[in-house]
């Protein structure tokens, strides 16, 4: 249920009586409120509303989120797509006995991770007894209310009308000026209400603003509340008593009492370990009354005592108008949110970092904004805003005679944005390879170990092996040197040369190094293709559920790694692996969703492989025609300067399907002469080959038997088979026999 209106209308009010009412019916309540400062916090508003009514330890899953409850250590920064399903379970259990309702105050305030959460609840209740509230502005909530609308029911709050604000003033023995009252409000709640309690409170008369009526009440209180509530107002709609202690320099049990004075006036409300304004627009009132130079005197001292919260320090830093500290801490803040998979929630925060950084002018502070900015809106799939990011970052790098801020910059225009967009690999090889002397001069191990693994990368999906497994090996050494965070990188470019290589007694070495060090890190856009890479060696050894369940998890890491784009590639490796099995139209519909997954364009990586992948499988159905388009548009779309193992897996099966009716992009023979030629140049180490592109030799074999040409066939299948053998593929090794017999 979403309440919504405008601030003041009565929301919070509402929400309180309902939960009263579920409180004397037998039901439980947990309640929060978002706070715009803590965007980046995951979900914090669940957690504050949550931790209060559990009593007994809760899954590992949850252990980042409640600590204090758990048995097992768990992870500080939690997989959200099992945080959300091990909540659900934890509601259903919670809520066996007695229903929940479950009150989320201000959702106008909250991260997307929130969001998200209520809209998984409201999908996979998993059983649980419980009614979502919601209080949301509807003129600043309207993302949430968009979101949430489908699963929910919305109802909106007005103003009163003059029969109800003349009961009202009637109640309170001054039904004589109910119409007055009526018309100076125009019905607003919370002015009627305001209005009222000043002149029950020895007021001459109704007051001309909502402001007046406030100052008035906080006034009769005296100085030393007053200071405490406009200080408070600073602070947020929440009033720590500690850190308003320090804001002010006086003791926390002084604080605490002039808290209580103004609780008992109704301007503060009791929450727990806090306080917080009764309403919206009384924190409003104070916060606009405040002399500037007084606000800006506490935004800067709030800056320092909650600098251990970047976002909360980053929002008073520009509130003073320190804008190189506020830059930095929504820096930080929006880097918190993007390991958590929140890239919307990335960058907002970051785009409030580069306008606070362009503030001062200040450009190694503006690139490093840039390029975390880019990183998000790479995950968000928004391939051109990432790349005007990079080129603005190469500018500012240069600007700054930032050697550090150039070399990351130079990872990133390697990285997969220019990929996504067409730009030939050549070029992001180049700036790797600047980058990468860079850092030989500087003798910065983290970024060679950084630069080599992303070139390791880039080698293997161009098929040169050996260059590949010697760059990944030496980003090993560079991160071993180097720490935690370098080694992940380097070991993942090595993971993908033995990944394609199928080297699978090395790559199992990587994963299991690998694997715990990307969950401990964590860092899930590194941990999804390192448990795809895991999947491997059991596709090698035909243990088919094995390979299947690892996939699959794969595929659930991507979604919730901030990099959902790449989940296509491991629709498109399920639909492979069902292929292997026989289950031909389970393969094509696994197929299909990648191809819907990848829209009418697609990454240049991920798309053609699909459509190879696919185009296979229709293949093997005797599905030519349909095979045919599909392999030409991967071929387009993958382009003349297209990494081999995207170009050539579509030329392969364009030379099997042979020409028909539709038009192709190339004919069947120009297209098995040059796959021929590029599975002839692969450069790998002996006894090794691509193994991992196996449809691809399979088909440019077939295309030659097609053609008469046996030795031509078994020459091309030749060193895959040899491969097969010499690393344990034994179903693919029996399937090449078969080829060829």
């Amino acid at each position: 249920m979403l309440l919504a209106g405008e601030a003041g209308i009565g929301k919070t009010r509402l929400a309180g009586e309902v939960a009263a009412l579920a409180a004397a019916t037998g039901g439980r309540v947990a309640s929060a409120r978002c706070h715009a400062a803590e965007r980046s916090l995951f979900l914090q508003p669940v957690v504050d509303a949550l931790g209060p009514v559990l009593a007994t330890p809760v899954p590992p899953a949850l252990a980042g989120l409640f600590p204090e409850l758990v048995d097992a250590p768990g992870d500080d920064r939690p997989d959200p797509r099992r945080v959300f399903a091990a909540l659900a379970g934890l509601l259903a259990e919670l809520t066996a006995t007695a229903p929940l309702l479950l009150l989320i105050d201000d959702l106008q305030n909250a991260g997307l991770a929130t969001v998200e959460l209520l809209h998984f609840l409201a999908l996979r209740p998993a059983g649980a007894r419980v009614l979502v509230l919601t209080t949301v502005r509807a003129e600043e909530g309207a993302d949430a209310l968009a979101q949430l609308e489908a699963v929910g029911e919305r109802l909106d709050l007005g103003p009163l009308d003059a029969a109800a604000v003349t009961a009202l003033a009637d109640r309170e023995g001054r039904g004589d000026l109910g119409v007055t009252i009526h018309r100076r409000t125009r019905g607003h709640p919370l002015f009627v209400v305001e209005t009222l309690r000043g002149l029950a409170a020895g007021g001459s008369g109704v007051p001309e603003s909502l402001q007046a009526a406030v100052l008035a009440r906080v006034r009769r209180l005296g100085d030393e509340v007053e200071e405490l509530l406009c200080a408070g107002a600073v602070l947020g709609a929440a009033v720590d008593p500690e850190v308003a202690a320090g804001l002010l320099e006086l003791p926390v049990p002084e604080i605490v009492r002039r808290c209580e004075r103004a609780a008992s006036a109704r301007l503060l409300v009791p929450t727990g370990a806090t306080y917080e304004f009764a309403n919206d627009l009384v924190h409003e009132v104070l916060y606009a009354t405040t002399p500037a130079p007084v606000r800006r005197l506490h935004h800067r001292r709030a800056a320092d005592l909650l600098a251990g919260t970047p976002e909360s320090a980053g929002t008073h830093a520009a509130a003073a108008r320190d804008w190189p500290r506020a830059a930095r801490a929504l820096l930080l803040a929006g880097e918190t949110a993007a390991r958590r998979g929140a890239m919307g929630d990335a960058e907002s925060l970051h785009s409030r970092a580069l306008a606070a950084a362009e503030l001062v002018a200040d450009p190694e502070i503006t690139g490093r904004v840039l390029v975390a900015r880019a990183r998000a809106r790479e995950g968000l799939e928004r391939h051109e805003a990432a790349w005007s990011d990079l080129r603005a970052a190469a500018a500012a790098a240069r600007e700054a005679g930032d050697r550090r801020l150039e070399m990351a910059v130079l990872r990133q225009l390697g990285g997969d944005v220019p990929i996504a967009l067409g730009v030939p690999p050549a070029e992001c090889v180049t700036h790797l390879r600047t980058g990468l002397r860079r850092a030989a001069g500087l003798g910065d191990r983290g970024a060679e170990a950084d630069l080599r693994g992303r070139l390791a990368i880039l080698a293997t999906n161009d098929l040169r092996f050996g260059e590949a497994i010697e760059q990944g090996r030496r980003a090993v050494a560079a991160g071993r040197a180097a720490g935690d965070r370098a080694l992940l990188v380097g070991l993942d470019g090595l993971k993908a040369a033995y990944a394609y290589t199928g080297m699978v007694d090395e790559l199992a070495e990587v994963v299991d190094e690998l694997e715990p060090l990307a969950r401990r890190l964590p860092d899930r856009a590194v941990l999804q293709w390192t448990v795809f890479g895991g999947a491997i060696p059991a596709i090698a050894a035909g243990r088919w559920d094995e390979a299947r369940a690892r996939i699959a998890e794969a595929t659930a890491v991507t979604q919730h790694s901030g990099y959902g784009g790449h989940d296509a590639w491991f629709l498109a490796h399920l639909g492979w692996v069902a292929r292997q099995q026989g289950h031909l139209d389970e393969a094509v519909d696994a197929g299909r969703r990648a191809m819907r997954r990848n829209g009418d364009a697609g990454h240049r990586w991920w798309t053609p492989t699909a459509c190879a992948l696919l185009a296979t499988t229709l293949l093997a159905r005797g599905d030519v025609a349909e095979a045919r388009v599909l392999a030409g548009r991967g071929l387009v779309l993958a382009g003349p300067d297209a990494v081999a193992a995207c170009r050539v897996r579509c030329l392969a099966v364009l030379a099997e399907a042979g020409d028909g009716d539709g038009a192709t992009p190339l004919p069947a023979d120009t297209a098995l002469l040059e796959a021929d030629r590029l599975l002839s140049g692969v450069a790998a180490p002996p006894a090794t080959a691509w193994l991992l592109g196996a449809d691809a030799y399979v088909s440019v074999a077939r295309a030659w038997l097609a053609r008469g040409r046996p030795a031509r066939a078994r020459a091309t299948l030749a060193p895959l088979l040899a491969a097969a053998r010499a690393h344990g593929w034994r179903p693919l090794a029996e399937q090449l026999a078969r080829v060829v017999a």
